[in-house]
């Protein structure tokens, strides 16, 4: 007679009650499970949006830095005379001994005429045309790409009072220069530049992403497929999270970015 509760009127509304409350409350931990989620997405993004606009500022004030270096050294008289008499060993020393103050690992002078003539790591052809026409028109800022890896350039004209080139600061964008960023993030983030050529996806550059899936290894994330400025990449059910900042490019064509990833689980190296 176990089942006789089941036959009363108080025993039905027992058992249709305590169903009730139990399926209110599996929605109602659902529904929160969805809100936390949907929060924590939301702080994700944020956080990655913070992390762009410091990144911004960080490279606005280096940028900066590196021009005001240069434009005192395009201003040394000792420096323009070098230059103007062909003496490429009191230019090179020169541009050696400031490179050295600065830290950077590249820098070198680009004549009016698209021949770089004094420095280290010096651009092709193709290259040097490229910043001679982004340098004629005014545009002395930007990232270009220089023996396959990205380079934040930063020129300072050079005149006698004619017009003889350009002072060019070229240090590496590589994994060591953004792991340097990364620990000013409130969350582990991946940090690295992109570059998308006319015609095709955005492209990894010196920096290589990971992303990974629920119960998965982390896999190669493929930038060519990143839309907007800022996303989520999902791979397998769990969550990656993207955001770009757009960096001024020097090359035909071209543009360039600073993409941070986060990916749950995965602390950035």
């Amino acid at each position: 007679m176990r089942f006789a509760v089941f036959h009363t009127l108080r025993g039905r509304l027992t058992a249709q009650y305590a169903a009730i409350f139990v399926f209110g409350m599996l929605l109602l931990t659902g529904s929160l499970f969805l809100a936390i989620e949907a929060i924590s997405k939301t702080e994700v993004q944020k956080q990655l949006d913070a992390s762009g606009a410091i990144y911004e500022r960080i490279w606005t004030q280096r940028s900066e830095h590196m021009q005001e270096a240069a434009g005192l050294m395009a201003r040394d008289f000792g420096f323009r005379e070098a230059l103007a008499t062909e003496d490429a060993a009191t230019a090179r020393s020169a541009l050696e001994n400031l490179k050295s103050r600065l830290g950077i690992d590249s820098a070198f002078f680009l004549s009016v005429d698209g021949t770089a003539i004094v420095g280290n790591e010096l651009p092709s052809s193709a290259q040097a045309r490229d910043m001679l026409e982004a340098f004629g028109d005014g545009k002395l800022v930007g990232v270009a790409m220089m023996g396959g890896t990205p380079r934040q350039l930063v020129a300072a004209p050079v005149k006698t009072p004619r017009l003889l080139g350009w002072i060019v600061f070229a240090p590496k964008l590589d994994s060591q220069n953004m792991q340097s960023m990364q620990g000013l993030s409130s969350i582990p983030v991946s940090a690295g530049v992109v570059v998308q050529r006319a015609g095709s996806g955005w492209e990894h550059a010196a920096v290589e992403f990971s992303i990974r899936g629920k119960g998965t290894e982390n896999r190669p994330l493929d930038a060519s497929g990143l839309q907007g400025r800022s996303g989520e990449i999902d791979v397998g059910g769990s969550a990656n999270f993207f955001a770009m900042q757009p960096l001024n490019s020097i090359g035909q064509d071209s543009k360039a970015a600073l993409l941070l990833l986060y990916t749950p689980g995965h602390r950035a190296r």
